[in-house]
């Protein structure tokens, strides 16, 4: 994705979540619409408005010429602290102010209990430090291996919790034990079956190219 459109994409992010925060989350909040096509429209959006934030982090991601750990200490200075910063100056108002949308009760958990909409600063900047521990430990997939673990892992995660749960009642940790790594490589497997034919892989994987697991 090139930054041109990044750029364009951080816009529309931007836009939208305006709208979100002005309707209000809630009828509680914002305008305190309870129905009504202001509250069907920004309901609509829910399914498109963060997204469009991960797909915008998720392209950065890709453009930047960092290192992992380099990056993570570059996006604690980038959302940490306008988080600390930003969002414990907006709970401080919003606890002062009478008849605002959010009270916080705890002042001492805040960014323990993330706020508002600061969340998501906290919760990027996790995912950010997960992803650089796993470029550290495990190979790069591909998109089309990520997109197949995505499609069809759910039928091998519960026929194995259905199977174990049946043959030995109770074992949570030998479900999630067997379950997670046969979540990957069985739909990896099943790639390789798939695009044996095109027809099959054009149908199933939205791509008739036989292809590699891992790139």
């Amino acid at each position: 994705m090139k930054a041109s459109k990044v750029q364009t994409l951080r816009g529309l992010a931007c836009c939208l979540l305006l709208l979100y925060h002005v309707i209000g989350a809630t009828a509680s909040q914002g305008l305190r619409v309870q129905d009504g096509w202001l509250r069907q429209f920004t309901e609509a959006l829910v399914v498109v408005r963060m997204p469009v934030f991960g797909l915008i982090a998720g392209a950065m991601h890709g453009l930047s010429s960092k290192r992992a750990w380099a990056l993570v200490q570059h996006k604690a200075a980038r959302l940490l602290l306008p988080m600390l910063s930003v969002g414990t100056l907006f709970a401080l108002v919003q606890y002062a102010i009478p008849g605002s949308n959010f009270h916080t009760q705890d002042l001492w958990l805040l960014h323990i209990v993330p706020v508002a909409h600061y969340w998501f600063l906290e919760s990027l900047f996790l995912i950010f430090c997960l992803m650089a521990l796993m470029e550290s430990v495990l190979p790069v997939c591909s998109f089309r291996t990520c997109f197949v673990i995505f499609l069809f892992h759910a039928f091998f995660t519960s026929a194995t919790r259905r199977a174990l749960q049946a043959l030995v009642p109770g074992s949570q940790w030998l479900v999630l034990v067997v379950s997670l790594p046969l979540g990957v490589l069985a739909p990896i497997g099943l790639q390789w079956l798939i695009s044996r034919s095109q027809i099959c892989s054009g149908l199933l994987l939205g791509t008739p190219q036989p292809h590699r697991a891992c790139a």
